[in-house]
């Protein structure tokens, strides 16, 4: 079944990056197994950051500046491009055909496990998600995952 479209998230208009504070300590919290009568993990504050290298700020050296995160994942290795996918390139994260292929790549699943166990730790955390140009890999991993930790 094709991923829903996931709704509630701001996106910051013309800029290739999506902000979403996901997670509170006052947020419901998932249990580890329904079935045992075991106390539910707390889930901390969390920040999760999607954005594209392309369109980073450069240093002198002509490298990337990474969002400010205490934990940066690049993706643009690990996961194939699902714009070459037929009917995905005029669309972003918000399409359920993107989502939908970017879930079902290769990979996929440890960058939207990982925001989970990071949510974990104690403290507020922010987690950044990038890949090429932001539209379709790291928007939809970031949005994935935030629908999740919700």
């Amino acid at each position: 079944m094709p991923a829903q479209p996931l709704r509630g998230f701001d996106t910051l208009a013309g800029d290739a990056r999506t902000d979403a504070p996901l997670a509170s300590p006052s947020s419901p919290t998932p249990r580890a197994n329904p079935n045992q009568n075991q106390e539910a993990p707390t889930l901390h504050s969390i920040r999760l950051i999607s954005f594209g290298y392309l369109h980073l700020p450069t240093d002198p050296t002509g490298r990337p500046i990474s969002p400010a995160a205490d934990r940066v994942e690049d993706v643009r290795d690990r996961l194939r491009d699902p714009a070459a996918a037929r009917g995905i390139l005029d669309h972003d994260c918000l399409h359920p055909r993107v989502q939908d292929v970017v879930l079902n790549t290769p990979g996929a699943r440890e960058p939207i496990d990982n925001p989970v166990s990071y949510a974990m730790l104690p403290g507020p955390r922010s987690i950044a998600i990038g890949c090429a140009g932001g539209r379709h890999r790291a928007c939809a991993l970031t949005k994935i995952a935030g629908h999740r930790l919700k």
